[in-house]
């Protein structure tokens, strides 16, 4: 049986037309496994991309998608229900990730290219559509023959009448506050998670400095003292104690928070895995060591004078509703 598995992209990839390219198969964990090269979905594709391209004077298309093709005796196919979404888990959400990001990691590399990078198929969807072994539909039967996975994240900037008059007449000035960007930045390239970590020290290590800095300025100190070059830990703990008299070493969480985003971005740069005790981040962990570091500004913040308290934007809640068509395919040639 066959497992077709097709995934957008988030990226376009030019691919020369009318190759006939080999596709190499591989065993794994029971399936025989076959990645064809990608090609055009066009009902995902933007009106505004060129339909014609010349790569080396010879034909070519944007491609947006990657099939895989799954092989197996049987498939766990769920029984077709009518009301309820059947959940469909053969082949696992995990195992696509893991065939798929093998491949885009290797053509990344071979190509050069910046705009690849691995992908979760759970914040990009996916469909998945079952046949015989030789492409024929199978027999109808009361299981599904194929899905569309959504992938609804929910988390979209927001714009109402108040949002709109905040920021227009703003007097908040971008890139004041450097840092900001770079917190933003960790959360935006997960599930990248070692990039995300790096981004994470990077809000760290701008931060202390400019809050030290002006803490100095306040009360008078001379600023050779930073000639010594102080380590960033030393910064969050000696010199933030001399200047506000708090260190981050009185909030043990936010310290041991602290510590291991440092651990894990050392061990990204010389090892290329981010791990605390050998035990690499999951997108999970990694999370909720960046929210920890939200925390770690916020604190510093409270022990700053009013002065140098930086505004914060608003906290607001908001009733979203919304409705996505269920899709299950039946053992027969239409869609319940």
């Amino acid at each position: 049986m066959l497992a077709r598995v097709q995934i957008p992209l988030p990226f376009n990839i030019l691919v020369e037309f009318n190759q006939q390219f080999v596709v190499p198969s591989q065993e794994k964990y029971g399936y025989k496994i076959l990645l064809l090269p990608p090609l055009r979905d066009p009902t995902i594709a933007s009106n505004r991309e060129p339909t014609l391209f010349k790569m080396n004077e010879k034909d070519a298309m944007l491609c947006n998608t990657i099939i895989i093709h799954f092989f197996k005796s049987e498939f766990n196919r769920p029984l077709f229900q009518n009301k309820e979404k059947s959940e469909i888990s053969d082949p696992s959400a995990e195992l696509i990730n893991e065939i798929l990001n093998y491949f885009l990691l290797k053509l990344r590399w071979v190509t050069d290219a910046p705009k690849i990078h691995p992908i979760d198929v759970k914040r990009t969807g996916w469909r998945v559509d079952y046949y015989k072994d030789d492409m024929t539909p199978l027999s109808p039967d009361n299981k599904i023959h194929g899905d569309i996975k959504y992938a609804f994240e929910g988390n979209y900037p927001k714009i109402n009448y108040e949002i709109w008059m905040e920021t227009v007449y703003s007097t908040h000035v971008p890139g004041q506050r450097n840092w900001e960007d770079f917190v933003l930045d960790a959360y935006d390239v997960l599930p990248q998670v070692g990039l995300s970590i790096m981004l994470a020290n990077i809000a760290l290590e701008m931060f202390i400095p400019n809050i030290l800095n002006q803490l100095a300025q306040k009360n008078g100190f001379p600023n050779i003292m930073w000639y010594k070059d102080p380590s960033i830990e030393d910064q969050y703990d000696t010199l933030l104690r001399i200047l506000s008299g708090h260190s981050l070493k009185e909030e043990n969480q936010l310290w041991e928070a602290f510590k291991n985003l440092r651990t894990a971005r050392n061990n990204y740069v010389h090892e290329g895995i981010a791990c605390i005790k050998n035990k690499q981040l999951t997108e999970k962990q990694t999370i909720e060591l960046l929210q920890k570091m939200d925390m770690i500004f916020l604190k510093i913040r409270e022990w700053l004078p009013e002065k140098m308290q930086w505004e914060l934007p608003k906290k607001r809640e908001f009733k979203i509703e919304f409705g996505i068509p269920v899709v299950n395919i039946k053992g027969k040639d239409k869609i319940e």
